[in-house]
Protein backbone atom coordinates (compact mmCIF):
# COMPACT_ATOMS: atom_id res chain seq x y z
CA UNK A 1 0.00 0.00 0.00
CA UNK A 2 1.48 3.72 -0.51
CA UNK A 3 2.28 5.78 1.62
CA UNK A 4 -0.98 8.28 1.39
CA UNK A 5 -2.92 4.95 1.66
CA UNK A 6 -6.40 6.16 2.85
CA UNK A 7 -8.37 2.71 1.86
CA UNK A 8 -9.47 0.54 4.42
CA UNK A 9 -8.43 -2.92 5.15
CA UNK A 10 -11.05 -6.03 5.78
CA UNK A 11 -11.19 -4.59 9.54
CA UNK A 12 -12.88 -1.06 8.00
CA UNK A 13 -10.11 1.11 9.56
CA UNK A 14 -8.62 3.70 6.99
CA UNK A 15 -6.74 6.91 7.35
CA UNK A 16 -9.67 9.01 7.39
CA UNK A 17 -11.53 7.06 10.33
CA UNK A 18 -8.45 6.93 12.05
CA UNK A 19 -7.75 10.89 11.98
CA UNK A 20 -11.55 11.17 12.47
CA UNK A 21 -11.80 9.14 16.02
CA UNK A 22 -8.42 9.66 17.12
CA UNK A 23 -7.65 6.44 17.11
CA UNK A 24 -3.91 6.72 16.71
CA UNK A 25 -4.13 9.14 20.07
CA UNK A 26 -6.31 6.72 21.67
CA UNK A 27 -4.09 3.71 21.08
CA UNK A 28 -0.68 5.10 22.38
CA UNK A 29 -2.83 5.82 25.70
CA UNK A 30 -4.58 2.48 25.60
CA UNK A 31 -8.35 3.29 25.38
CA UNK A 32 -9.10 1.15 22.63
CA UNK A 33 -10.85 -2.11 23.04
CA UNK A 34 -9.01 -5.36 22.24
CA UNK A 35 -10.82 -5.38 19.13
CA UNK A 36 -10.02 -1.80 18.41
CA UNK A 37 -6.36 -2.51 18.98
CA UNK A 38 -6.23 -5.50 16.71
CA UNK A 39 -8.02 -3.50 13.99
CA UNK A 40 -5.79 -0.29 14.35
CA UNK A 41 -2.82 -2.44 13.89
CA UNK A 42 -3.32 -4.54 11.79
CA UNK A 43 -3.87 -0.91 9.42
CA UNK A 44 -1.26 0.76 10.71
CA UNK A 45 1.43 -2.10 9.37
CA UNK A 46 -0.02 -2.48 5.93
CA UNK A 47 -0.12 1.64 6.03
CA UNK A 48 3.26 3.45 5.62
CA UNK A 49 1.04 7.09 6.82
CA UNK A 50 -0.05 5.81 9.93
CA UNK A 51 3.13 4.10 10.76
CA UNK A 52 4.94 7.24 10.59
CA UNK A 53 2.51 8.98 12.38
CA UNK A 54 1.96 6.22 15.27
CA UNK A 55 6.19 6.15 15.94
CA UNK A 56 6.28 10.27 15.75
CA UNK A 57 3.48 10.34 18.41
CA UNK A 58 4.93 7.49 20.24
CA UNK A 59 8.19 9.69 20.07
CA UNK A 60 6.86 12.89 21.51
CA UNK A 61 5.40 10.97 24.25
CA UNK A 62 7.96 9.10 25.45
CA UNK A 63 10.06 12.37 25.56
CA UNK A 64 7.86 13.81 27.75
CA UNK A 65 7.57 11.31 29.93
CA UNK A 66 10.96 11.57 29.75
CA UNK A 67 11.78 15.05 31.38
CA UNK A 68 9.43 14.85 33.94
CA UNK A 69 6.81 16.47 35.32
CA UNK A 70 7.41 20.21 35.85
CA UNK A 71 9.20 20.84 33.17
CA UNK A 72 8.35 23.02 29.37
CA UNK A 73 8.43 20.33 27.74
CA UNK A 74 5.11 19.64 28.82
CA UNK A 75 3.44 22.61 27.47
CA UNK A 76 3.31 20.91 24.02
CA UNK A 77 -0.50 21.66 22.83
CA UNK A 78 -1.89 18.13 21.77
CA UNK A 79 -0.99 16.04 18.95
CA UNK A 80 -3.70 17.14 16.63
Amino acid sequence: MSADATKSSNTGIDCNRVAREEILESYVVGRLTEQEREAFEEHYFECARCFGELQAVQAVREELQRTGPGTEAQTVPPFR
